[in-house]
């Protein structure tokens, strides 16, 4: 059986903050972990490393502060340590991590990514949608005819592009059984300039 063992060695080493950073990727907690974990020598002596550890994996109640004075104090010591195989990067990160107390976990930033990507699908929807009944609105009839949504009368009494909106909540809502957002923000979304990667 072949042994793949040296790629998580591979994956999970202090140059690749630096990768991660430069593709506009998060650096997660666990992987700042598993970065240090593989370290050797250690970084920091053992009271240091369990506190940070514990940091990193949030663990319930308070870190051990034994022989941690604070955790600026633990952040300026990393952000120090001058070794020459140890990316900058990485401890540059982790010395953030640890001063601000603030972190993103794997979890956390694949929800984040993924209602990202919902709200870019959905945009990109609206979008589409939007130009359609702008387009279809352009004879200034009373009724329109899309050619999926079908037949729809025209709200009377608002500017052309808020009759396009309109139109577009009434498909999203009674077509699509979706929330659509304000109508201000369907007209943003529609009249934007920017070209969606869909």
């Amino acid at each position: 059986m072949p042994d793949f063992s040296w790629i998580s060695d591979w994956c999970y080493r202090p140059s690749m903050v630096a990768k991660l950073l430069s593709r506009g990727d998060v650096v997660t907690d666990e992987f700042l972990r598993e970065v240090l974990v593989r370290i050797d020598p250690p970084l920091l002596d053992d009271r240091q490393t369990k506190y940070v550890m514990a940091v990193l994996e949030r663990k319930r109640g308070r870190p051990p502060r034994r022989g941690i004075h604070s955790r600026r104090w633990l952040a300026r010591l990393i952000r120090d340590i001058q070794r020459t195989e140890i990316d900058q990067s990485y401890l540059i990160a982790l010395s953030n991590r640890i001063a601000s107390g603030k972190g993103i976990t794997d979890y956390e930033c694949k929800v984040k990514c993924y209602r990202q990507r919902i709200k870019q699908k959905r945009d990109s929807f609206i979008q589409t949608l939007f130009r359609d009944m702008r387009e279809l609105l352009a004879a200034k009839p009373e009724r329109v005819i899309h050619p999926i949504f079908g037949e729809m009368e025209v709200p009377s009494g608002l500017a052309p592009r808020e009759q396009a909106a309109e139109l577009t909540a009434r498909c999203l809502r009674d077509k699509l059984d979706m929330d659509p957002p304000s109508l201000s923000r369907i007209i943003r979304i529609g009249s934007s300039s920017a070209a969606m990667r869909y």
